[in-house]
């Protein structure tokens, strides 16, 4: 190597050289294992503070989560803000049921989540809320209030998004 390109180059220890010990070694070789031993706690630290940093930054799927994502980040959020959800029991209906007690009194409602990259959403999802409320009367005898929580043109960031429900 050094002739050809001018690179000087060692060998590698062979494995026998190891029985062997350099004076002032064993001071180095506590000292790296002190490193080893530090960089072990300090990736842990570093792989907790992620985890804590992806747990805290949770609510912002609300911007962007569309469909399935989006459902369980809505009932976490409203369960983080002290609401009762029930989770849907069937897939293609009610997207969850809340239940909040505020000063003694209990407010129940049911959920329709909806998602879109379009500008604005349909007249479907609010008509399918009137479908869960109508179900919950004759499936529960109560009478729920609708809560339609929409995420529209969810690849565009949150400040140029324009508004979400038409006229209609």
């Amino acid at each position: 190597m050094r002739d050809v390109c001018g690179v000087e180059a060692s060998l590698p220890e062979p494995e026998w050289i190891s029985d062997y010990e350099a004076p002032g070694q064993t001071a180095v070789d506590q000292e790296i294992a002190k490193i080893v031993e530090e960089l072990g706690s300090a990736k842990e630290q570093f792989v907790q503070a992620q985890k804590k940093r992806e747990e805290i930054r949770a609510c912002l799927k609300l911007l962007y989560e569309r469909e399935f994502g989006l459902e369980p980040a809505v009932q976490n959020i409203l369960r983080g803000l002290g609401a009762h959800v029930e989770d849907p029991k069937e897939a293609n209906k009610e997207d969850g049921w809340v239940t909040v007690n505020v000063e003694g009194q209990v407010y129940e409602g049911v959920l329709e989540i909806k998602s879109t990259r379009s500008a604005q959403f349909g007249e479907d999802g609010i008509r399918q809320l009137l479908d869960w409320i109508d179900r919950g009367t004759k499936m529960r005898q109560k009478k729920y209030k609708g809560i339609f929580i929409g995420n529209s043109s969810v690849d565009t960031p949150g400040k140029e998004r324009p508004w979400p429900f038409s006229d209609g």
